[in-house]
């Protein structure tokens, strides 16, 4: 008998079961007597489920199919979902929408379009329409995140409740709960999969080949949910690898499978993605350079780990006055696990100081909450900015050289708090798992490390949903159902006022609603401008390309007075027939200045050629 560095005992001449070479030691049966992995996994989905369901009971109450939340992202990614099968039901290219920023089209790519998800819910879409599909994936982003990391942290420990903590550290963290509009960011449930897979090549149970194509594969799918989320986990799960072959010796004897598997599913990741990648940099309507004007503007705080930022229930407000000015906006500020979770994972570290394996997944854990700080470190104050976009001030990171990589720029640093909280999640499992068995015959063996995690679900306790109008799909206006609607040509061009951006976008999600039967000038989406390509943005336009039409048009949806001269008129009427204009659609009703805005349209274009309701419609007003 041959003992290998592993412990795995192996006869001579006898061939190894790679399946029985263990990472981690193997999980023990644990748990109430009589309780079957099926009876215990319907619990932990049922229990997630339910911490959803009460998240999202305004959804839910409001109506999963027949309402949404008005916000500028949330209408867009409406719009992605509904793209996808319609434009494969249609013959048409899915990464390209020429109905959206039109007369150009928008690359899909570019934009947070999530096609993979489309795909997945076109059944739904086909049925009740791409609302209910998007409220459908906010209302499961959640558990399936959080099943996937319990299903990692299953792997690790034998007892039960400290991997569905770890699960729920995760799924429920203030990264998912902040992003979950986002639903390209908070749809998260294939990234602990990558570190699943990690772990099965480091414990030597899968052959470099099988885990190639599994990992090609993880990598195609999330590529078609996130670019970002692929870039950043492909990134977490390299440090992670690297810092436990350098920290646990009989890991190193499979870092030749794991380069192995890394050459294997990147060739077949790059044979697979060469058209979507290349339609992302160089397809129509791709753009050159940064697509994140200043990335480095939502990176950590060194406190954001403990100080709970105004998306948590038990958050004072002496600490959030403080938190407030970890990120430039509020919604990136989502690195908080809260004192109890932090304590217990520093005291698992010095209990497990000789704990190889739990050390390493400590270090990585560090090692993201240091990338998320970004390329300077930022102590509760706003996040300084250089000239050149560039992180500035306190002392310089490691993250600084991530941004020197073209595509690299792209990556916002605070959302590297998804990793750490998945290492730490499984860290904190693990130290659970040892309380309980060091535990093992006293009375309160279960009580106390049960009643440890219930403390640091508590700091994780989300605040209630902040209050945003929500938008009912009936109330789209009678207009695009009308005969005057569909008496334009399929495919003409219709300028809508207002005009949609971040602030008022629901033309984006009409166009939606009406079969994406025109196209329009919009706002709101990543599009070039100039010839250089950079990314469209102003401060009037936002993100939508600066012409005379689109800062016209916004500048009367906003209740802008107009600065009423003849060029600016001929300007506007040059570029609405070299665009072929068919129609400008104006709903008064959504005007905030409305007898201004409709005396401003009077002089720009004239006399209305239709009404439907609140909807006044001026055909062809380029060629009139």
């Amino acid at each position: 008998m041959v003992t290998t560095s592993d412990t795995t005992t192996v006869t001579p001449g006898k061939r190894r079961n790679r399946s029985d070479v263990r990472f981690f030691p193997p999980p023990l049966p644990a748990g109430p007597q009589g309780w079957s992995r099926r009876t215990a996994g319907s619990l932990v989905v049922a229990l997630y489920l339910l911490a959803s369901v009460l998240l999202h009971h305004t959804e839910i109450s409001a109506g999963l199919a027949s309402s949404i939340k008005g916000r500028g992202d949330t209408f867009l990614n409406v719009y992605f979902i509904g793209w996808v099968p319609h434009a494969l039901s249609h013959l048409q290219n899915p990464l390209f929408a020429p109905g959206l920023n039109a007369p150009e089209g928008l690359n899909l790519m570019v934009n947070t379009s999530q096609p993979a998800l489309g795909f997945l819910m076109w059944p739904v879409t086909a049925l009740s329409g791409p609302v209910l599909s998007f409220n459908l994936l906010l209302l499961l982003a959640f558990p399936l995140t959080a099943l996937a990391a319990y299903v990692v942290a299953r792997h690790l420990v034998a007892w039960r409740p400290a991997a569905f903590i770890a699960g729920a550290v995760v799924g429920f963290s203030v990264y998912e709960t902040a992003t979950g509009p986002h639903i390209q960011l908070s749809f998260a449930a294939l990234v602990p999969l990558f570190f699943l897979l990690g772990l099965w090549v480091l414990r030597g149970a899968w052959p470099p080949l099988k885990a190639g194509v599994a990992l090609a594969t993880l990598v195609v799918v999330q590529f078609f949910i996130s670019t970002e989320v692929m870039a950043t986990t492909l990134i977490a799960l390299g440090l992670t690898t690297l810092v436990t072959v350098a920290l646990y010796p009989p890991a190193r004897q499979r870092t030749a499978d794991a380069l192995r598997t890394a050459v294997i599913g990147g060739a077949i990741s790059l044979a697979v993605l060469a058209y979507p990648l290349w339609f992302l940099l160089r397809g129509p309507s791709s753009i050159r350079g940064p697509v994140q004007l200043v990335a480095q503007a939502y990176r950590s705080d060194l406190l954001a780990l403990l100080i709970p930022p105004r998306t948590v229930a038990l958050a004072p407000e002496f600490l959030t006055r403080i938190s407030d000015h970890f990120s430039t906006v509020q919604h990136e500020n989502v690195a908080y696990l809260g004192a109890p979770l932090v304590v217990v994972f520093a005291a698992t570290l010095l209990w497990s100081k000789r704990g190889r394996p739990t050390l390493a997944l400590g270090a990585s854990a560090i090692g993201t909450f240091i990338l998320g700080l970004g390329g300077a470190l930022a102590v509760t104050g706003a996040p300084p900015i250089g000239p050149r976009a560039q992180a500035v001030g306190g002392l310089w990171l490691p993250e600084a050289l991530l941004a020197q990589f073209p595509m690299a720029k792209n990556i916002i640093p605070s959302r590297f708090a998804l990793y750490t909280a998945l290492l730490v999640g499984l860290v904190v499992a693990l130290g659970f798992e040892r309380l309980r068995r060091r535990l093992d015959g006293s009375p309160g063996r279960a009580v106390v490390p049960i009643g440890v995690m219930a403390l640091c679900a508590l700091a994780l306790v989300p605040a209630g949903s902040p209050s945003s109008p929500r938008v009912r799909t009936s109330s789209m206006p009678a207009y695009f159902s009308s005969p005057a609607f569909t008496s334009h040509p399929e495919g003409g061009l219709l300028v809508l006022c207002p005009f949609p951006n971040g602030r008022n976008p629901l033309g984006i999600l009409w166009q939606a609603q009406s079969g994406y039967r025109f196209r329009m000038p919009s706002g709101h989406a990543k599009a070039p401008e100039g010839p250089d390509h950079h990314v469209a943005y102003g401060p009037l336009v936002e993100y939508s390309v600066s012409t005379p039409v689109s800062t016209t048009f916004t500048a009367i949806s906003r209740g802008i007075p107009l600065e009423r001269t003849p060029n600016l008129r001929r300007q506007v009427l040059d570029e609405l027939g070299a665009w072929k204009t068919t129609a400008v659609v104006v709903t008064k009703s959504e005007l905030p200045r409305r007898r201004q805005g409709m005396q401003d349209l009077r002089w720009l274009l004239g006399t209305p050629t239709s009404r439907v309701g609140s909807t006044v419609t001026y055909d062809a007003p380029g060629r009139r």
